[in-house]
């Protein structure tokens, strides 16, 4: 067998001079070798490492080879920059196949290629609901249908102002109602036109009841929406599918309260009540005798100091989790994990 230095090269290719020569769908590109081992865990560095000796003939890479030069931009610089315009989803979809790290900076801004472990368990806990609402593709799909009817609706009538009659004492005025609504909300101020041109279409998810003793709460339409969890995944479904939503008021059956207290025009915080946080005792106090306790770490083999616990929490973050430390009145010091679900607005 002849030696490698006198296998078939392709001309003008050559392993001596420190290249190595890549075949994407036919059109050759010559980088230098150590510009690609020095990334070791990608797909070009383990496809460099595979070939060995025969590193002197191009290695065939099935790819796109109009993005090619983008993918080794980033192994030379750790970045990218692309033309305005450019297909940046067609760009992570490479950087994926070719195992780049897990966050990508492109045109100065950072991407992040795969799922964070938060959202991976909000994948999966999205998964769970779902999985026990057999109509919940068609309960989404009726709801955009209303929306839809809701704007032709609001469309087939725009040819028209919306009248108001007043009574001044002697005689009837007539005004226009939304150009009235616009003037009380600027003064002055830029317009928001699009809230009063395009009304949003209100679903009715629960209702109060009155007894004897006050009221009571209940789901509408509890066979879908019957918990604020539900709800969530319903509102970021939605928000997938490009249609904002809002919540005032929502009533729920045990939940009804907690939700009610918190709508009444102010921020609706769902995803804390739907998806409740865990909960790590991080330190305990203990008692010696004496007026005073003394505190110790519950697992001083891991977090047995404030910058461990900082460290660990800047961690969690990164992986998308939400981190709390509550002040609660106890001999504890809990830590609360949770996933960083949008609050609903």
């Amino acid at each position: 067998m002849e030696p490698p230095s006198k296998r078939w090269r392709t001309p003008g290719v050559l392993h001596s001079d420190g290249t190595v020569v890549f075949d994407v769908r036919g059109v050759l590109f010559k980088v230098l070798s150590q510009t690609i081992s020095a990334r070791p865990s990608t797909l070009l560095a383990n496809l460099l490492d595979d070939i060995g000796s025969d590193a002197g003939r191009p290695i065939f890479v099935d790819a796109n080879p109009e993005r090619f030069n983008h993918i080794l931009d980033w192994y030379q610089y750790g970045e990218m920059f692309v033309p305005t315009g450019y297909p940046i989803p067609a760009v992570l979809r490479d950087a994926r196949f070719f195992l780049l790290p897990d966050t990508l900076k492109i045109n100065e801004s950072t991407f992040v290629l795969r799922p964070t472990s938060a959202e991976q368990v909000t994948a999966a806990m999205t998964s769970v609901v779902t999985s026990s609402w057999p109509k919940f593709e068609q309960y989404v799909e009726d709801l955009i249908k209303q929306v839809k009817d809701s704007y032709i609706s609001n469309a087939e009538s725009a040819a028209r102002p919306e009248e108001e009659v007043l009574w001044n004492g002697e005689r009837e005025i007539r005004g226009h109602t939304d150009a009235g609504l616009l003037c009380q909300q600027q003064h002055g101020r830029k317009a928001a036109v699009s809230k009063a041109a395009a009304r949003c279409k209100e679903f009715v998810l629960a209702e109060a009841h009155r007894y004897s003793y006050g009221y009571y709460h209940c789901w509408s339409d509890s066979s879908n929406v019957c918990s604020q969890l539900r709800l969530w995944v319903l509102m970021a479904e939605l928000g997938k599918r490009g249609v904002k939503w809002g919540q005032r008021e929502i009533r729920s059956h045990t939940q009804a309260a907690l939700l009610c207290q918190k709508q009444h025009g102010r921020k609706a915080a769902v995803s804390r009540a739907a998806a409740c946080c865990k909960t790590f005792v991080l330190a305990e106090a203990h008692s010696y005798g004496y007026m005073q306790d003394h505190y110790r770490w519950s697992d001083s083999s891991n977090v047995c100091s404030q910058l461990r616990l900082w460290v660990l929490m800047a961690e969690l973050a990164k992986r998308g989790f939400k981190c709390e430390l509550p002040r609660l009145l106890d001999d504890r010091v809990r830590l609360h994990v949770s996933l960083n679900l949008e609050d609903a607005t």
